[in-house]
């Protein structure tokens, strides 16, 4: 067991938000990180976990707990809750989009669901795909292995979403995801600064 921290990405849904046209679209985008962060507080509930305090902010959103340590088993389930409850929601709208008139707010929520959620997946140190690969390889191996293949699958992903985002603003002048992007590489330097002095 080990200590849990939910404050992941705490950054990810303001920059994204940057991409909104629309206070429209920032509401359905809002509406999907609510979600994002329901799914994380469900899964808690479930498992008796009590959170201190929640903090909805500038930054994001941050879940701060009352119990420091938890089973692996239980912080997986508590770390991917978040992108499925997306993964749910954009399932929904897809039914709705096709059973009903079609209708671009619903097509619009869909996506905002669905790119939270595989944003979210992806294994990179800081959102939930990463520590999620992290209680999986804590589980099987010692833990020096467990943060070096972490490490390694972070960079590998991140170097591919940098190359992702610069096409992105190339070819359609998006900047918000390389932001991000730079952002994330911040985090891992600092990550690995904090590591190499407590080591």
């Amino acid at each position: 067991m080990r200590r849990i921290s939910l404050s992941k990405g705490f950054f990810l849904p303001w920059i994204l938000l940057l991409s909104c046209a629309s206070i429209e679209e920032a509401l359905f985008f809002g509406a999907a990180v609510l979600c994002h962060e329901a799914g994380h507080l469900v899964a808690m509930r479930a498992f008796g976990v009590r959170p201190n305090k929640v903090l909805i902010g500038a930054g994001g959103a941050k879940i701060h707990i009352a119990e420091p340590y938890l089973p692996y088993r239980k912080e997986l389930i508590i770390f991917l809750a978040g992108p499925l409850a997306n993964l749910f929601l954009a399932a929904a709208a897809w039914l709705v989009f096709f059973l009903r008139p079609p209708s671009e707010k619903v097509l619009y929520f869909l996506f905002c669901n669905a790119m939270l959620a595989v944003l979210n997946l992806l294994p990179i140190e800081g959102l939930d795909g990463g520590k999620a690969l992290l209680c999986v390889l804590l589980w099987l191996c010692t833990e020096e292995v467990a943060r070096n293949i972490c490490r390694g699958q972070s960079l590998f992903f991140l170097t591919l979403l940098t190359a992702v985002s610069i096409l992105l603003f190339i070819s359609r002048g998006y900047l918000s995801p390389i932001v991000f992007c730079l952002i994330l590489w911040a985090e891992q330097e600092v990550g690995r600064k904090k590591k190499n002095r407590f080591t």
